[in-house]
């Protein structure tokens, strides 16, 4: 913007402003009077605190002469902080056809506006030289705008940096990891925002229905980083929160399982995102997302759903709560592939007086310790302090004879803890086969922290031979041990022991205490004795 100034100058003899030259604006006051109307017609108009003497002033330099700044106040903005009121801009100064000195603004001046500043640091003064009243930088700020209460956005329409420096933000790692029959949901970050930028939004409804359609590239969803600062409705507060949810495959897990996402706000749950669906080729897929909401301060956690069972985690921590029922889910260790080869005594038999003899192979694969299970005698989720304890065999069972079948088989089960507890199960398999070869599980209810296992077999079967005579036959393993280590969890710095045998401890504490006092008094009376004799 060009500025044409020579010479020195000031304030005319009338107070108005003069150039460098010391010549006067002939168009002061109707330059300013423009320039306050355009400038009002660029300013926001909501949320704002606007004072009774906005307008448009001179900036002056050290000579008092115009400097080709504007200074337009004072209007302050929600986010704009003390003395914010200032939006500072150029003219300029050129001869009329008269030869005089006029002001006049450049095309879209207040494009250029450099908005919320500080009162420039020369004099700031109006057509008649009178300084711009100090009231204007006194302005209050105005309430922040708030967003709807209950508002909630889901999906990749929201940007990726709405966490700003002074917003609080938490990586529960462990504590935010949510296992399900179907895969693991965990919550990777939660964000607890000051302000988020606004400049519309869907109902949750549209914005949910989308978001689970697939469909998130809406153009009426306006969080962006151009939005203007809202803050979350009375009472409430915002939550950002990813996460990201992965497909597992254990034993017995209903592979058809799916989880789900819900927040639930004030008692009032509306689900986020939906896991496990398949998609006809690979199976589930891995998802992640994210989901921006104003909750209730004090009444706003997670709930994730599957298989009949919901998990909670709290907001804004995005920490896990506690469940008797999925507590096995959450142990140091789950699995063991353990590959053990039992021993198992052959056993004779004989069919229609003609003697033969079974053998059997056993191998035990692998160990779990589970909170949901379909296999081996499980049906579904374990009772409350409870895991299933799942155990994998390879099994082969032959004669020495190509006659005899086998029709049935029942393996039972004892298990024995490593507090000597024990437990059973039995099931039956129906086999017809000269040889069987097959893989079977078992499943039996532990309790949750259970650290040791001692297990053994015994298999009832009945055998025939083509002419239907039957024989049975009982075969037993040896037993085998599996580990399950757990640490122990630490003891926190409100814990405190026994209150009687903190009493006890007192009590002796005092009783030492007046011996020793007993003690001090006795050896006075002696060196008093000693002293007198």
């Amino acid at each position: 913007m060009a500025l044409v100034l020579s010479g020195c100058g000031g304030l005319t003899g009338s107070g108005g402003p003069t150039t460098e030259d010391g010549d006067p604006l002939e168009n002061a006051a109707e330059f300013l009077q423009q320039a306050s109307a355009e400038w009002e017609e660029s300013r926001p108009t909501q949320n704002v605190e606007v004072s009774e003497d906005a307008g448009c002033f001179f900036v002056l330099g050290e000579d008092e002469d115009v400097t080709g700044e504007l200074a337009c106040g004072g209007v302050r903005t929600s986010t704009a902080q003390e003395g914010e009121v200032w939006d500072i801009g150029t003219f300029e100064i050129r001869p009329n056809s008269d030869s005089e000195m006029e002001a006049r603004l450049p095309e879209g001046w207040t494009a250029g506006l450099e908005r919320g500043r500080t009162r420039p640091e020369g004099p700031v003064v109006d057509a008649d030289g009178d300084e711009a009243p100090d009231s204007i930088d006194a302005l209050a700020a105005p309430p922040m705008p708030q967003t709807d209460s209950g508002f909630i956005l889901s999906g990749e329409s929201l940007p990726g940096d709405l966490v700003q420096p002074g917003d609080e933000q938490v990586s529960p790692g462990d504590d935010g990891l949510v296992m399900t029959p179907g895969g693991r949901v965990t919550i990777t970050s939660v964000a607890t925002l000051e302000t988020v930028p606004v400049a519309g939004a869907p109902t949750h409804e549209e914005g949910m229905e989308d978001h689970l359609d697939g469909d998130t590239d809406d153009g009426d969803i306006g969080v962006s980083l151009d939005g203007e600062p809202h803050a979350p409705a009375d009472g409430e507060t915002f939550v950002f929160v990813e996460y990201d949810y992965q497909p597992t495959e254990r034993p017995g897990e209903d592979e058809t399982s799916t989880a789900a996402l819900a927040l639930n706000a004030g008692g009032q749950q509306r689900t986020l995102a939906e896991f496990g669906e398949d998609d006809g080729w690979s199976g589930p897929s891995e998802q992640s997302g994210s989901f921006l909401a104003s909750v209730p301060e004090d009444d706003a956690h997670l709930v994730v759903s599957s298989a009949g069972r919901d998990q909670v985690v709290d907001l804004p921590e995005g920490q896990r709560e506690a469940d008797p029922v999925t507590r096995a889910y959450y142990r140091d260790v789950t699995q063991q592939d353990t590959n053990h080869e039992f021993s198992i005594a052959d056993q004779p038999f004989a069919l229609d007086e003609r003697d033969y003899e079974a053998s059997m192979y056993l191998s035990l694969q692998s160990a779990w310790l589970t909170a949901y299970s379909e296999v081996g005698g499980a049906d579904g989720w374990a009772e409350e302090d409870e895991a299933w304890l799942l155990l994998e065999f390879d099994a082969i069972l032959d004669s020495d004879d190509f006659n005899p079948r086998f029709k049935e088989l029942t393996p039972s089960l004892t298990v024995t803890d490593g507090a000597g507890e024990t437990y059973s199960a039995s099931r039956t398999i129906d086999i017809d086969t000269r040889t069987w070869n097959s893989t079977y599980w078992m499943a039996v209810a532990m309790p949750a922290d259970v650290t040791e296992v001692t297990l053994s077999q015994t298999f009832e079967t009945r055998v025939e031979d083509w002419d239907d005579n039957i024989a049975t036959l009982t075969l037993e393993t040896d037993s085998s041990t599996v580990d399950f280590p757990q640490s122990e969890p630490e003891a926190s710095d409100d814990d405190s022991d026994d209150p009687d045998e903190d009493d006890d401890a007192d009590a002796e504490a005092d009783e030492a205490d007046d011996a020793d006092a007993d003690a001090d008094e006795d050896s006075d009376a002696d060196d008093e004795a000693d002293e007198d004799e």
